[in-house]
């Protein structure tokens, strides 16, 4: 089984876009959402990824106007936390994580979801 895979998925931003994600996908209670920060790469999270245990479902943002294909860089706050609302709309239990700027990204998705 591979431990986890990339999906995109529509970001209900201002103006829509196509995101890109990661998920260690599990039938689990709790999901992890991880926010990066300013700059980061997917290969600082990696490890969180394929060691995610069987309890607890992982998921990677790219930040909108960050990931492979972008055009353009979403600085809109609101917008860069909307991208986590697919992953929010959710029964499992979530706890989110950020570094750096991703810190205040994680902390307004669970005050606004």
């Amino acid at each position: 089984m591979t431990p986890y895979r990339s999906i995109t998925y529509d970001a209900p931003l201002k103006t829509p876009i196509r995101n890109e994600a990661w998920i260690a996908e599990r039938d689990a209670p709790w999901r992890l959402i991880m926010f990066p920060g300013t700059p980061a790469r997917k290969y600082l999270f990696e490890r969180m990824l394929r060691l995610a245990p069987a309890d607890l479902e992982v998921v990677l943002l790219a930040r909108p106007g960050y990931a492979r294909g972008h055009q353009r860089a979403f600085l809109d706050f609101d917008d860069q936390v909307a991208a986590a609302r697919p992953f929010l709309d959710t029964d499992k239990k979530i706890v989110t994580l950020g570094v750096s700027y991703g810190g205040e990204l994680a902390l307004k998705a669970l005050v606004d979801f």
